[in-house]
C-alpha cells in the first residue's frame, strides 16, 4: 500500500470517528459546531463578544464546506481524475473553506494539514496515476 492510500484510509477513518461522535453529540442535545467557533474565556460576557456566528449560522457553513467538497469531488470523478487526486484536491478545497468561515482553529489546522499531507502524498507516490492517465 502507498503513502498516499494510507493517508486517505487514515483521513477517512478519522472522519467516520469524528462524525460518529457528532451525531451522539447532536442526539444528546449538545452543540455539536461549538469546536469551530466557540473560544474558552472566563466570563460569559466576553464568550458573548467572542461569539463570531450563531449554531445555524455555523451548521450552514459547515454544511456548505462539505458540499462544495463532494461536488468538487464527482466533477472531477466526471472527467476521469483519478480518485486519489481528486481526493486530495478536493479536501484542500474543504478545508480552505472552512478556514474562511471558522479562522485556525484546532479542527480547521488538523484539516489543512491533512489536506495538504493527503495532496502532497499523492505526488510523492512513485509512479503516480496522473501520469498514466496523459497517455
Amino acid at each position: 500500500m502507498n503513502l498516499n492510500k494510507m493517508i486517505i484510509y487514515i483521513v477517512v477513518l478519522g472522519y467516520v470517528i469524528v462524525n460518529g461522535s457528532m451525531q451522539l453529540d447532536f442526539f444528546a442535545g449538545k452543540n455539536i459546531w461549538e469546536k469551530y467557533y466557540k473560544v474558552e474565556v472566563s466570563s460569559p460576557a466576553e464568550q458573548n463578544i467572542i461569539e463570531r456566528m450563531t449554531e445555524v449560522e455555523a451548521g450552514r457553513n459547515a454544511y456548505y464546506a462539505k458540499t462544495v467538497f463532494l461536488l468538487t469531488l464527482i466533477i472531477l470523478l466526471v472527467f476521469n481524475v483519478p480518485f486519489r487526486l481528486g481526493f486530495g484536491i478536493s479536501f484542500v478545497f474543504y478545508a480552505s473553506i472552512m478556514a474562511v468561515f471558522f479562522g485556525m482553529n484546532r479542527a480547521t489546522i488538523v484539516y489543512s494539514f491533512a489536506s495538504v499531507l493527503t495532496l502532497a502524498s499523492y505526488f510523492i507516490s512513485s509512479k503516480p496515476e496522473w501520469i498514466n492517465h496523459a497517455k
